[in-house]
């Protein structure tokens, strides 16, 4: 090809390009210009012939630039299911993160205490720190409270479910179940007696008390 020719396919490559957005304007070129080379150097074996590549070049200007820069990933969506992920302050309701603040507790503490699987915060412990039965269940109380609370900002907690829970632990005294809730009534708001249907709300003192229990066991 004469270098008179080559210059008019250069401007009209040039001209082209313009018609792209800014951010594409430079890719544009390079893709054009490749396309005349090879067809110079007698290449037939590109896919596209150059009126293609000019002709995709001006569909894509024309979608703008998301048609071919890949989308960009919310930094602030959550990543469900991924073991590997912490808890952040984001995960816990706004009542939860007050709590977090009044009591003087970390995200560090509760990702010491606490993992995040699909989107759920789950029990790392096993171990509830002490070997006496009336003092685990009241433990589990809180906890169980705590955990309830991350997503409805609610500490409170239902008897039965603590019930199964220190079943599973090992910690159940189904003598005394009842009675050891009547014996901490103090961490517990308007507590009278003991009803299975009747949700138990932390009071003041049960929220304190919560707060030691986590900042103890995240050591």
């Amino acid at each position: 090809m004469e270098f008179e020719k080559l210059k008019s396919e250069i401007k009209e490559i040039v001209e082209i390009v313009k018609e792209c957005p800014e951010s594409l304007q430079e890719k544009c070129f390079e893709v054009l210009l490749m396309e005349l080379l090879n067809s110079t150097s007698g290449k037939h074996g590109s896919k596209h012939s150059k009126s293609d590549a000019k002709k995709e070049t001006i569909e894509a200007s024309s979608l703008g630039t998301n048609a071919v820069e890949p989308q960009k990933t919310d930094n602030n969506d959550k990543e469900n299911g991924d073991p590997s992920e912490e808890i952040s302050m984001r995960d816990l309701h706004a009542k939860t993160r007050r709590f977090t603040e009044v009591q003087n507790i970390q995200i560090s503490d509760i990702n010491k205490i606490y993992y995040k699987s699909d989107g759920s915060i789950l029990p790392l412990y096993d171990d509830i720190g002490t070997n006496r039965i009336s003092e685990s269940q009241i433990r589990l109380s809180l906890l169980t409270a705590f955990e309830n609370s991350i997503d409805n900002g609610e500490f409170e907690f239902s008897g039965e479910v603590v019930r199964e829970r220190c079943k599973q632990l090992k910690c159940y005294d189904a003598k005394n179940f009842t009675a050891n809730f009547k014996n901490s009534s103090g961490l517990f708001d308007g507590f009278d007696q003991y009803e299975k249907d009747t949700p138990i709300k932390l009071s003041t003192e049960g929220k304190a008390e919560l707060g030691k229990i986590l900042k103890e066991l995240a050591k």
